[in-house]
């Protein structure tokens, strides 16, 4: 759903923000009331003394009143607090998140969208990589799953599965040699992680291994937040970074290094890695989510 003040502020968006021309904005907004004939709302100005959210963004909150919406779609979350939206029984979402559960729910229908939006891109050509790249800025997590799961080897089971690994196998799989090289991002994690579960004992080679070793403090809440979860041996690379970026993911507990299948890459803890100009991989962050490369690199 939309109104007319919101449809102009997109256009406006599009144009100054975006260095989209005023055609070609205007061609996006007739595309979009094109597809969507029936999601113009009217008479929303008399909600707007109504809610609480950021003056600004009034009008689109008394929008989705209006309209009878569940859900207001927004990376703009802090303008849109839980207070101003719950009394309406709106929930505030954010793209990423909005998207993500579409693809868990319809994956078949999601990715053939994806892929006949890349048949449809002509001039110039696009592969799904870069579409999917193009998205990263504002939907990290889901871009860099769609992208995973499109290339995905079939014969890997799409059930949610996790099974131990032999530790030796781990380890070879790991440290393929006796020599620590910090060029395979697969190595800093995992070293990472070992001084983690080292503390206080190894706390410089910890820090030797983060890029802003500041930014953990005194890395105990990293310890609390991994205290049941051991790290998956995969690493995948970012889709708008792929030779920069690299994420590597603790999942639950297993007392020991997994292997993991399936849709468990939708869920864990998400450990990202940068690579340095030396050619070198240092850990950048821990969190729930796949941060895209705008926000790594001007973060």
């Amino acid at each position: 759903m939309w109104t007319e003040q919101i449809l102009e502020e997109t256009s406006r968006t599009l144009h100054h923000k975006l260095g989209m021309s005023q055609g070609a904005a205007q061609r996006r907004i007739g595309h979009m009331r094109a597809a969507f004939p029936e999601a113009g709302v009217t008479g929303y100005e008399g909600w707007i003394s109504s809610v609480t959210c950021d003056p600004k963004d009034r009008h689109v909150l008394a929008a989705a009143v209006a309209g009878g919406a569940e859900l207001l779609i927004t990376a703009n979350l802090k303008d849109f607090p839980d207070s101003s939206v719950d009394p309406f029984d709106i929930v505030a979402v954010h793209p990423d998140v909005f998207l993500l559960d579409l693809w868990r729910e319809n994956r078949t229908e999601v990715e053939a969208v994806v892929l006949f939006e890349v048949m449809r891109r002509t001039n110039p050509p696009l592969t799904p990589t870069e579409l999917l790249a193009g998205l990263a800025a504002l939907v990290p997590n889901f871009a860099n799953l769609v992208h995973e799961s499109l290339g995905r080897d079939e014969s890997i089971s799409a059930e949610p599965l996790l099974v131990a690994a032999d530790p030796v196998a781990a380890h070879q799989a790991m440290f393929d040699t006796d020599t620590l090289d910090l060029t395979r991002p697969v190595q800093v994690g995992t070293l990472w992680w070992t001084a983690l579960l080292g503390l206080p004992a190894d706390r410089d080679v910890l820090e030797a291994l983060s890029l802003h070793p500041r930014a953990f403090g005194d890395y105990q809440w990293a310890v609390d937040k991994l205290a049941d979860r051991s790290l998956a041996s995969g690493v995948r690379y970012a889709v708008d970074a792929p030779d920069r970026i690299a994420y590597m993911q603790f999942v639950p507990e297993v007392a020991q290094t997994s292997q993991v299948f399936g849709d468990y890459l939708m869920s864990g803890v998400i450990l990202t890695l940068v690579k340095l100009d030396d050619g070198t991989w240092r850990v950048f962050g821990l969190g729930p989510h796949r941060p895209s490369a705008t926000e790594v690199f001007t973060g």
